[in-house]
């Protein structure tokens, strides 16, 4: 099949979301099809001015750099740097994969002849508001939808009306996994992502880090973010700004922290399992696909610093626990692979191409 991929922006810095798509452009090459990315200067939603676009699109256009300079996308790949989405930039195909909701009304304006399109629905992308559009791009484009969580599927269900399609979740086996024996780990040892964003809940996971440092002065932390370590990060914490020094961190750590408020499938405790830690993440919706309470993870209150430190503790106090948890759940993650994940949206594709 001809796949036409289309992400809202340029993707300059790494994102959860952005990885699975192109995860997912790498495994349906792998299956045989043509897959095309494009990426697009402006679309619907996002305000910019005018020269700014122009001169943004002049840019990629006549340098074409490698982006996204983070993730290795395969050579079979074209890539497509384009002005806006339209019948003259996209060409035709089998298929028009996407994420993210505004996206949905500009694919709403392209020909039959682009393709069937499928919107891959990472989360609820309610937090910079426009509730009713995001609402409304479920259904504008009378695209299929497909989504990565349980909850998600209820929750298009409810406000659609009908079914979406479901993929399973999954993360690179060739990258994330234990190279260090859990058992031989420093319970003292916890990991973080740090982000700017309010719905990851730092500010929640900061606070619970220092409450754990009082009680436990050995105790070492590392952070990795996509931003810059800002002033107010505690001068006893480590702080990494290189993607590629993710795997290693999560391998050096016995525990990882999850402290989000909102999440659709979180990806960092899912590569944090497979690595071997001890996963403690609060009890929402985007952590229950692989989060089972005392079976995979340990489950604290959203925006609970003192909360998050107690079940942290509670693996350092217990190391046999700690151990026997993350033994469990990264057996338990390790049964989903992109293979399985691929296989089963490409399925989703060939059923409706045959309609």
């Amino acid at each position: 099949m001809k796949i036409n991929v289309l992400i809202p922006f340029i993707p300059v810095k790494p994102g959860g979301g952005l990885r699975v798509m192109f995860e997912y452009a790498n495994h349906l090459v792998a299956l045989g099809h043509d897959v095309t990315f494009y990426f697009p200067i402006k679309v619907s939603y996002i305000m910019q001015s005018g020269v700014k676009m122009a001169l943004k699109y002049l840019y990629y256009k006549t340098t074409q750099p490698k982006v996204p300079e983070w993730f290795e996308l395969d050579k079979k790949i074209t890539i497509r740097y384009i002005y806006s989405i339209n019948n003259n930039t996209i060409k035709d195909g089998d298929i028009v994969f996407s994420t993210w909701w505004v996206l949905m009304f500009d694919i709403k304006r392209l020909s039959s002849s682009k393709g069937t399109p499928f919107n891959l629905i990472q989360d609820i992308e309610n937090w910079t508001g426009n509730e009713d559009a995001v609402l409304k791009s479920y259904t504008v484009a009378k695209s299929e939808n497909v989504v990565i969580a349980n909850y998600l599927y209820k929750y298009i269900k409810q406000v659609t009306g009908v079914y979406p399609h479901k993929v399973s979740f999954a993360i690179d086996h060739n990258k994330y996994y234990a190279k260090v024996n859990i058992a031989e780990r420093n319970p003292l040892t916890i990991c973080m992502l740090y982000s700017t964003e309010p719905r990851k809940g730092s500010i929640y996971g900061l606070e619970a880090l220092r409450i754990l440092k009082k009680a436990n002065p050995e105790l070492k932390a590392y952070l990795f973010s996509v931003s810059l370590r800002p002033e107010s990060i505690d001068d006893w914490i480590e702080f990494y700004y290189n993607y590629s020094d993710i795997p290693e961190i999560y391998n050096q750590s016995a525990i990882f922290l999850g402290p989000s408020v909102q999440e659709g499938c979180a990806l960092p405790p899912m590569e944090a399992l497979y690595c071997g830690c001890a996963v403690v993440c609060t009890d929402i919706d985007g952590h229950k696909d692989y989060g089972i309470d005392r079976e995979t993870v340990l489950m604290a209150r959203p925006q609970s610093a003192e909360d998050l430190a107690e079940k942290v503790q509670y693996l350092i106090d217990d190391n046999l626990f700690r151990i026997d948890l993350a033994t469990r759940a990264n057996k338990f993650v390790n049964e989903y692979t992109w293979k399985r994940s691929t296989k089963e949206l490409d399925e989703i594709f060939k059923l409706r191409v045959k309609k």
